[in-house]
Protein backbone atom coordinates (compact mmCIF):
# COMPACT_ATOMS: atom_id res chain seq x y z
CA UNK A 1 0.00 0.00 0.00
CA UNK A 2 1.23 3.39 -0.47
CA UNK A 3 1.27 6.23 1.67
CA UNK A 4 0.91 9.86 1.51
CA UNK A 5 2.09 12.22 3.70
CA UNK A 6 1.63 15.75 5.53
CA UNK A 7 3.50 18.34 5.87
CA UNK A 8 6.29 17.60 8.84
CA UNK A 9 8.46 20.23 10.54
CA UNK A 10 10.96 20.50 13.21
CA UNK A 11 11.38 22.74 16.44
CA UNK A 12 13.16 22.64 19.68
CA UNK A 13 11.73 20.78 22.61
CA UNK A 14 11.61 23.16 25.53
CA UNK A 15 14.55 22.31 28.36
CA UNK A 16 13.26 21.32 31.71
CA UNK A 17 16.28 22.89 33.02
CA UNK A 18 16.91 26.55 33.41
CA UNK A 19 20.08 27.99 31.43
CA UNK A 20 20.13 24.89 29.82
CA UNK A 21 20.82 24.21 25.77
CA UNK A 22 17.95 21.72 24.63
CA UNK A 23 19.28 18.30 24.45
CA UNK A 24 16.75 16.84 22.37
CA UNK A 25 14.32 17.98 19.02
CA UNK A 26 10.45 17.51 18.66
CA UNK A 27 9.33 15.96 15.68
CA UNK A 28 5.47 16.31 14.62
CA UNK A 29 3.95 14.93 11.39
CA UNK A 30 0.61 13.29 10.18
CA UNK A 31 0.59 10.16 8.21
CA UNK A 32 -2.68 9.55 5.46
CA UNK A 33 -2.80 6.60 3.67
CA UNK A 34 -3.05 6.75 -0.36
CA UNK A 35 -7.31 6.25 0.03
CA UNK A 36 -6.71 9.98 2.21
CA UNK A 37 -6.99 7.75 5.45
CA UNK A 38 -4.99 8.51 8.85
CA UNK A 39 -2.33 6.00 10.07
CA UNK A 40 -3.88 4.54 13.56
CA UNK A 41 -1.65 1.67 14.27
CA UNK A 42 -1.33 0.99 18.07
CA UNK A 43 2.51 -0.05 17.40
CA UNK A 44 4.01 2.30 15.66
CA UNK A 45 8.30 2.20 15.52
CA UNK A 46 10.43 4.81 14.29
CA UNK A 47 14.37 5.23 13.40
CA UNK A 48 15.74 8.23 12.81
CA UNK A 49 19.06 9.37 11.31
CA UNK A 50 20.93 12.89 11.12
CA UNK A 51 23.36 13.03 8.50
CA UNK A 52 25.75 15.33 6.32
CA UNK A 53 23.97 17.95 3.55
CA UNK A 54 24.40 15.06 0.89
CA UNK A 55 22.24 12.45 3.25
CA UNK A 56 25.22 10.21 2.40
CA UNK A 57 27.24 10.56 6.05
CA UNK A 58 25.23 8.61 9.27
CA UNK A 59 26.16 11.31 12.05
CA UNK A 60 23.42 9.75 14.41
CA UNK A 61 20.83 7.07 14.44
CA UNK A 62 17.99 6.42 17.01
CA UNK A 63 15.02 4.20 16.88
CA UNK A 64 11.52 4.04 19.08
CA UNK A 65 9.47 1.52 18.89
CA UNK A 66 5.53 1.10 20.93
CA UNK A 67 3.86 4.55 19.31
CA UNK A 68 0.56 4.06 19.69
CA UNK A 69 -1.41 6.00 17.16
CA UNK A 70 -5.01 4.77 17.32
CA UNK A 71 -7.35 7.44 17.45
CA UNK A 72 -4.47 9.82 16.59
CA UNK A 73 -6.34 10.90 13.63
CA UNK A 74 -2.35 10.38 11.86
CA UNK A 75 -0.80 13.03 14.19
CA UNK A 76 2.34 12.15 15.55
CA UNK A 77 5.00 13.97 18.33
CA UNK A 78 7.73 12.17 19.12
CA UNK A 79 11.24 13.71 20.80
CA UNK A 80 14.31 12.64 18.82
CA UNK A 81 17.17 12.39 21.12
CA UNK A 82 15.30 10.68 24.33
CA UNK A 83 15.50 6.79 22.74
CA UNK A 84 17.25 4.11 21.99
CA UNK A 85 20.42 5.06 20.09
CA UNK A 86 21.69 3.37 17.84
CA UNK A 87 24.57 4.97 16.45
CA UNK A 88 27.53 6.11 17.11
CA UNK A 89 28.16 4.97 21.27
CA UNK A 90 26.73 6.70 23.89
CA UNK A 91 28.72 9.68 25.21
CA UNK A 92 27.86 11.49 22.09
CA UNK A 93 23.93 13.32 21.91
CA UNK A 94 22.10 14.54 19.02
CA UNK A 95 23.41 18.10 19.77
CA UNK A 96 26.70 16.81 19.07
CA UNK A 97 25.63 16.16 15.81
CA UNK A 98 25.04 19.70 15.11
CA UNK A 99 28.70 21.00 15.44
CA UNK A 100 30.49 22.71 12.60
CA UNK A 101 33.65 22.55 14.20
CA UNK A 102 34.66 18.95 13.78
CA UNK A 103 35.12 16.00 11.66
CA UNK A 104 32.60 12.90 11.52
CA UNK A 105 32.79 9.02 11.49
CA UNK A 106 30.74 8.39 8.87
CA UNK A 107 28.11 5.56 9.85
CA UNK A 108 26.98 2.41 8.08
CA UNK A 109 23.46 1.36 9.16
CA UNK A 110 20.89 -1.35 8.36
CA UNK A 111 17.68 -1.23 10.29
CA UNK A 112 18.39 -0.80 13.55
CA UNK A 113 22.40 -1.56 13.50
CA UNK A 114 24.94 0.34 12.56
CA UNK A 115 28.89 0.14 11.93
CA UNK A 116 31.51 2.63 11.40
CA UNK A 117 31.53 3.02 7.12
CA UNK A 118 35.57 3.50 6.23
CA UNK A 119 34.65 7.51 5.85
CA UNK A 120 34.54 10.63 6.97
CA UNK A 121 32.53 13.84 7.07
CA UNK A 122 34.52 17.08 7.94
CA UNK A 123 31.63 19.57 8.27
CA UNK A 124 32.34 23.09 7.34
CA UNK A 125 31.38 26.24 8.75
CA UNK A 126 27.43 27.38 7.64
CA UNK A 127 26.81 23.32 6.77
CA UNK A 128 22.98 21.80 6.97
CA UNK A 129 21.82 18.39 7.82
CA UNK A 130 19.42 16.15 6.74
CA UNK A 131 16.84 14.40 8.86
CA UNK A 132 16.05 10.70 7.51
CA UNK A 133 13.03 8.96 8.65
CA UNK A 134 11.39 5.77 8.46
CA UNK A 135 8.28 4.50 10.12
CA UNK A 136 7.00 0.53 10.55
CA UNK A 137 3.57 0.57 10.24
CA UNK A 138 2.59 -2.70 11.07
CA UNK A 139 3.05 -4.35 7.52
CA UNK A 140 6.64 -3.31 6.48
CA UNK A 141 9.10 -0.49 6.88
CA UNK A 142 8.10 3.00 5.19
CA UNK A 143 10.52 5.96 4.25
CA UNK A 144 9.53 9.77 4.75
CA UNK A 145 9.93 11.37 1.90
CA UNK A 146 11.80 13.50 0.85
CA UNK A 147 14.70 13.99 3.66
CA UNK A 148 14.05 16.85 6.04
CA UNK A 149 16.87 19.66 5.94
CA UNK A 150 17.78 20.83 9.31
CA UNK A 151 18.29 24.50 9.40
CA UNK A 152 18.96 27.72 11.91
CA UNK A 153 16.44 26.19 14.64
CA UNK A 154 17.86 22.67 15.60
CA UNK A 155 21.22 24.63 15.53
CA UNK A 156 20.70 26.86 18.48
CA UNK A 157 21.65 24.07 20.41
CA UNK A 158 24.95 24.51 19.05
CA UNK A 159 24.48 28.02 18.60
CA UNK A 160 27.38 30.37 16.56
CA UNK A 161 27.29 32.47 19.84
CA UNK A 162 28.84 28.90 21.41
CA UNK A 163 31.57 29.72 19.48
CA UNK A 164 32.75 33.21 20.16
CA UNK A 165 33.15 35.40 23.35
CA UNK A 166 31.92 39.11 21.88
CA UNK A 167 33.88 39.28 18.70
CA UNK A 168 36.57 36.84 19.77
CA UNK A 169 36.44 32.98 18.24
CA UNK A 170 38.15 30.27 20.13
CA UNK A 171 41.58 30.86 18.61
CA UNK A 172 41.97 34.20 20.30
CA UNK A 173 42.05 32.83 23.62
CA UNK A 174 44.50 31.12 25.78
CA UNK A 175 43.86 28.00 27.77
CA UNK A 176 44.65 28.30 31.57
CA UNK A 177 46.01 24.74 31.32
CA UNK A 178 48.50 25.56 28.14
CA UNK A 179 50.37 28.33 30.34
CA UNK A 180 53.38 28.26 32.72
CA UNK A 181 53.26 28.12 36.22
CA UNK A 182 55.57 30.69 37.36
CA UNK A 183 56.79 30.93 40.74
CA UNK A 184 57.51 33.08 43.31
CA UNK A 185 59.97 36.27 42.29
CA UNK A 186 58.87 35.63 38.84
CA UNK A 187 56.18 36.93 36.39
CA UNK A 188 54.04 35.84 33.06
CA UNK A 189 56.03 37.64 30.10
CA UNK A 190 55.63 37.56 26.27
CA UNK A 191 58.68 37.11 24.29
CA UNK A 192 57.51 38.01 21.23
CA UNK A 193 56.49 34.16 20.94
CA UNK A 194 55.61 32.79 23.50
CA UNK A 195 54.66 33.34 27.35
CA UNK A 196 57.60 32.57 29.66
CA UNK A 197 58.00 32.98 33.44
CA UNK A 198 60.54 36.25 33.69
CA UNK A 199 62.83 37.22 37.22
CA UNK A 200 61.68 40.04 38.90
CA UNK A 201 64.86 42.22 39.40
CA UNK A 202 65.47 45.99 39.62
CA UNK A 203 63.07 48.40 38.99
CA UNK A 204 60.66 45.14 37.96
CA UNK A 205 60.70 44.78 41.71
Amino acid sequence: MRWGFGTFWISLLLSHVAMASPTSLAYQGRILKSDGTPLEYGNVSFIFQVTDPSGTCVLYQESMAGYNMVNSGGVFDVSIGTNSQNYPAPGFTILNAFDNTTSYQCGSCAGYTCTDGGHTYAAASGDVRKLKVQFFDGSGWKAISPDNTIRSVPFAGYALAAEKLGTNVASDFLLKAGLPTCTGGTFLSWDGSSLTCASVSGSNG
